[in-house]
């Protein structure tokens, strides 16, 4: 009688063997709608100002006004410990006066980022009245940076002896209210926070 063979053993391959080809599976489904990511509206920011204007607030400054401004500029530092003023000091502190008008001055500082800052201030009249602290007088501040200076400069003394100079620029004068700038006093700063009809006040 033949021998019977014996059954092969059947080799198992468990479902999650590494070995085993993975067959990626194919879907009809309908694509989903793209999420829309969130949109971050920026505040619109000072940008450089052209040099052609700026060539015209130089034609249109002088060396009196630039000599009384320098002479103002060196109490800065003062302002820079003064509540009140530091943000403002701090921040022209290292700008250097190139030009000055009656009304304006023209500031160079190290960068772009740092004189669009201040345009920006100034175009909101953030900076009017420390400028009249400062200056003594009423003024704007046009600021550019070191690179556009010397590119500046270099072109209003070209044109200058070429006799091309733009007509001077002028500049609208800027009005403080006194009144908004003055310090308050101590009673009318609690007068402020309580109100006038919460406060008695005891005669000695």
């Amino acid at each position: 009688m033949p021998k019977q063979e014996a059954p092969k053993p059947q080799l198992f391959v468990p479902e999650d063997d590494p070995y085993e080809e993975e067959v990626q599976p194919t879907f009809f489904e309908e694509e989903p709608m793209p999420i829309k990511a969130p949109v971050h509206r920026e505040n619109k920011k000072a940008q450089p100002i052209d040099d052609e204007y700026i060539l015209g607030l130089l034609a249109g400054a002088n060396k009196p006004e630039k000599a009384s401004d320098l002479e103002n500029f060196k109490h800065i530092e003062e302002y820079t410990i003064n509540l009140k003023w530091a943000k403002f000091a701090n921040l022209i502190k290292h700008g250097k006066i190139v030009g000055a008008g009656s009304n304006y001055i023209v500031l160079a500082v190290d960068n772009q980022a740092e004189a669009n800052q201040i345009n920006e201030l100034d175009s909101n009249n953030e900076l009017c009245a420390f400028l009249q602290e400062l200056l003594k007088k009423s003024k704007k501040i046009f600021a550019i940076s070191a690179e556009q200076n010397k590119r500046v400069i270099g072109a209003f003394k070209e044109r200058m002896v070429n006799g091309t100079l733009p007509d001077p620029i002028r500049v609208e004068s800027v009005i403080v209210n006194n009144e908004e700038t003055r310090e308050k006093t101590q009673e009318e700063i609690v007068l402020d926070l309580f109100g006038k009809d919460n406060i008695t006040v005891m005669e000695e």
